[in-house]
């Protein structure tokens, strides 16, 4: 649009000169031959003779005034195009900071400037940060001022074309971009928006006037449409980009897997971090559900081109897969997009709900429990009760029935406490408890209940020089007492449970062994999860409520140690508890005698 105005000013002011040319002319020389006509005589030969020659001289003299002018001006507008052409086929393939260094690199050279430069409005619009400036044709560092200084805000003010030819410096004594580069003349426009606000601005500076302030005015205002256009591109792609990483950062922080997958091929298009760490870093262009190892499970029904009868989609599918492979539950959302190539995708949202399916099946192994366990001791007391008040018994009746109702409360209270505080253990973190505990002392205390009111023989293998170990005292007591219950209630009659420590390394390892009928081994890795039993029948010998492992892991975990168990179906099982070292001394090598075998 520039051009065009600029080819049509320019023409209309060559006319209008060549114009003025020729009346001014043709005026003169007719004022003057009339002043030379007096000093011939009036004959009318005579006068014809000097009218044809004053016509021819005139007719010569004009077209030559007039083949000079046009020619200047012939030669002034080459010129422009020639540098139009040039800045034109410099920065027409170029874009970013390469296309405004070059810009203004060719603005200085066309217009024999010293100084140029290219800014924008900072976000705050508080001050102009340069973009690229060239001083004496060679690039300078970045520049920023205030955008409240003159004469920059004024050129914002006006919102056009400023042209201040000399005395800039006396104008503005304060601006020191001026007054470092000691110029004297400024040329400068604002580059506009889509909506016509100022959003930076372009200027040209030198020591002297400008040669040729209309061929500076013609490209500077060039420059700057394409200037603007470049700096609001490169705010478009900051904003695009700005709000590619917000979703790219809620897609890559979400707990699920986000695949975009192929209708028909059902090949990987995109997939979130969550994703790739579930399916591996080689997932580009491979399948997506056989790469997950959740295959042949289909979704309820094919979303591939299926619309409503007003045209708008369909309500996402929803359905729920088990990745056999880790195990882990996922609740799936599809729903048919269209990718970036125009064609048609499944975009997949899968949230891992292995926690979900976990406290369900809790929930299930809670009600087994019930049934099995709570069922059990409610009818024992029921029925005494019952009998009780139906009844008259005998002093020693009634305490043989008081004395069974009591065992069985006792029992759906340890049933319940446990429980509770298995779940207060996992809301539970911290160790502000805890303090050096003596594993010595700890084995002694657990053992002076058992020892009193069992028949099986117990016995200790501990070195006495054994470092402590950071605990809390109830914790570790429970701990011990619920592995020393299950060594007596699984042991034979009158056969030997042994408690031992030692240490190796950095840990302090606890053992309890004990001669009962021991674990198979497929059941070793299942033994401490929730209510997990060897016999779940109605009548299954050793009572209990599955909770008590589960409870040692918990304490275990809390400590910071870990546990797991070794045996050998009727022979006896060993359970292993290994707890970090309180304090660091030189390793002690333990006695092999007391080391289980």
């Amino acid at each position: 649009m520039y051009i065009i105005k600029s080819f049509f000013s320019e023409a209309r002011g060559i006319a209008a000169a060549t114009s003025a040319v020729y009346i001014f002319s043709g005026a003169l020389w007719i004022i003057a031959f009339d002043r030379i006509s007096w000093w011939f005589p009036a004959e009318s030969a005579t006068l014809i003779f000097l009218q044809n020659y004053k016509s021819w001289i005139f007719v010569v003299l004009s077209g030559s005034i007039l083949y000079l002018f046009i020619r200047y001006h012939v030669r002034t507008l080459r010129r422009r195009n020639s540098s139009l052409q040039e800045m034109v086929s410099g920065v027409s393939a170029l874009a970013g900071e390469e296309f405004f260094h070059t810009l203004i690199r060719h603005l200085v050279k066309a217009v024999q400037a010293d100084f140029a430069f290219v800014g924008e409005l900072t976000e705050d619009n508080t001050h102009f940060r340069s973009i690229a400036t060239v001083s004496g044709g060679a690039a300078e560092e970045e520049i920023e001022c205030p955008a409240t200084e003159p004469p920059f805000c004024l050129i914002v003010q006006k919102n056009d074309l400023v042209y201040y030819p000399s005395k800039i410096q006396r104008l503005f004594p304060d601006n020191f971009l001026i007054r470092s580069r000691k110029v004297d003349s400024l040329l400068g426009i604002p580059l506009k928006d889509s909506n016509g606000c100022a959003m930076g601005l372009i200027g040209v500076m030198g020591a002297r006037p400008l040669k040729d302030w209309r061929l500076a005015q013609s490209l500077i205002q060039i420059s700057a449409v394409r200037a603007a256009a470049e700096l609001q591109r490169k705010g478009d792609e900051k904003a695009l980009l700005d709000q590619f990483n917000q979703v790219s950062t809620i897609f890559e922080s979400l707990n699920a897997l986000v695949l975009l997958t192929d209708p028909k091929m059902e090949t990987l298009y995109f997939l979130n971090r969550y994703g790739i760490a579930v399916l591996g870093k080689d997932w580009a262009e491979k399948i997506a559900w056989s790469r997950s190892a959740a295959v042949n499970i289909s979704p309820p029904r094919d979303l591939s081109g299926q619309t409503q009868g007003n045209g708008s989609d369909l309500s996402p599918s929803e359905w729920e897969l088990r990745d056999p492979t880790s195990g882990k539950w996922y609740r799936c959302l599809e729903k048919e997009i269209k990718w970036t190539n125009g064609l048609p995708a499944h975009l997949i949202i899968a949230v891992d709900i292995t926690e979900r399916k976990e406290m369900e099946r809790l929930k299930d192994e809670l009600l087994s429990a019930v049934s099995h366990e709570m069922r059990t001791p409610l009818t024992a007391i029921l029925g005494y009760s019952e009998f009780l008040l139906g009844n008259t018994a005998a002093p020693e009746l009634l305490q043989s029935c008081l004395e069974t109702m009591h065992g069985e409360a006792e029992r759906l209270n340890t049933l319940i406490s446990n429980f509770l505080r298995l779940q207060r253990l996992k809301m539970r973190r911290g160790n502000d408890r805890f303090r050096p505990l003596c594993v010595q002392t700890q084995i002694r205390n657990a053992l002076s209940f058992f020892s009193a009111t069992s028949n099986h023989p117990f016995k200790i293998r501990c070195p006495d020089n054994l470092p402590p170990v950071m605990g809390d005292e109830k914790g570790f007591q429970d701990i011990l007492e619920n592995l020393l219950s299950n060594a007596v209630k699984y042991s034979r009659e009158n056969r030997e449970v042994v408690l031992g420590a030692f240490r190796r390394k950095e840990e302090v390892i606890l053992w309890v062994r004990d001669r009962g009928q021991g674990i198979p081994p497929e059941e070793l890795n299942n033994i401490f999860n929730h209510f997990h039993r060897l016999d779940n029948t109605d009548r299954r010998k050793a009572g209990g409520t599955g909770l008590g492992l589960t409870l040692v892991k918990e304490l275990v975990r809390e400590h910071g140690g870990r546990v797991w168990a070794w045996s050998r179906p009727g022979k006896g099982s060993t359970f292993f508890l290994a707890f970090p070292l309180y304090v660091q001394e030189d390793a002690l090598i333990p006695d092999a005698s007391i080391i289980p075998s």
